[in-house]
């Protein structure tokens, strides 16, 4: 059987080639991959360009790549990370019948129920971490957050390579919990800064409580297991590509 076609997403903040290590793992080079990056990590914040003052163009890009691997016949492994497992699920709405053709991924992410927002998830607050500006978010001590199983030179270079992000993505609420319906497997990441594992931990657990087909698959990496780990994050795509 033909391999899924493999659409990745990066986080908030961060550009796709997150995922360059990972895609180099000798285990993939038989699949099909495209990478799907987020319109509004970057985002200017110009109130002329109502676009970059919601969450839409990201839902957006995620289903136009997912729609156009089921209108050619491929099966979809959607692999998404923290934000973007959020916009992900958003987009998955669009395809309740090719449930199916699709499977997701979803490394050190949310899972939000209907009418949940990331921020309400922290009880309407937004971390310390973030720098706010207006209606952008920066992110303060993102070496930290991020990639503190690193080493310090490679978070150094990393963090200054982070991008500004819409903040209203943050209070967005989320319309379609795709983990209820599409098979999902969620990767949890024990030494994670930036979603800390308790939080994670009580995400699955509601999850395990509802959900038709969920798997959990725990590391010891931080925020970012596709530059500390990549050969687990790549060995994780393989395993869950063989299960449609």
């Amino acid at each position: 059987m033909t391999n899924p076609t493999l659409i990745l997403v990066p986080g908030a903040w961060h550009k796709v080639c997150i995922y360059n290590k990972v895609l180099e793992n000798q285990a993939l080079s038989s699949f099909k991959h495209i990478l799907v990056e987020l319109p509004t990590n970057g985002a200017t914040g110009d109130p002329e360009l109502p676009t970059t003052l919601s969450w839409d163009p990201d839902v957006h890009a995620i289903r136009d790549a997912i729609a156009a691997e089921i209108k050619a016949g491929n099966r979809v492994l959607l692999v998404t990370h923290s934000y973007g497992s959020v916009v992900g699920q958003e987009a998955l709405k669009y395809f309740a019948d090719e449930m199916g053709m699709i499977r997701h991924l979803i490394i050190a992410g949310f899972l939000l129920d209907v009418g949940e927002s990331t921020t309400g998830l922290r009880g309407g607050k937004e971390p310390e971490w973030y720098d706010l500006r207006g209606n952008l978010v920066y992110v303060r001590d993102g070496a930290k957050r991020f990639y503190n199983d690193l080493p310090e030179s490679e978070a150094a270079k990393l963090e200054a390579e982070l991008l500004p992000q819409t903040l209203v993505t943050k209070s967005s609420p989320i319309t379609y919990p795709a983990w209820k319906h599409v098979p999902t497997t969620y990767l949890s990441c024990e030494n994670d800064a930036a979603i800390p594992i308790e939080r994670q931990r009580w995400m699955i657990e509601r999850a395990q409580k509802t959900a038709r087909d969920f798997k959990v698959v725990t590391c010891s990496a931080g925020h970012s297991p596709f530059l500390s780990m990549p050969e687990v994050v790549a060995d994780l795509i393989q395993k869950t590509a063989g299960e449609f």
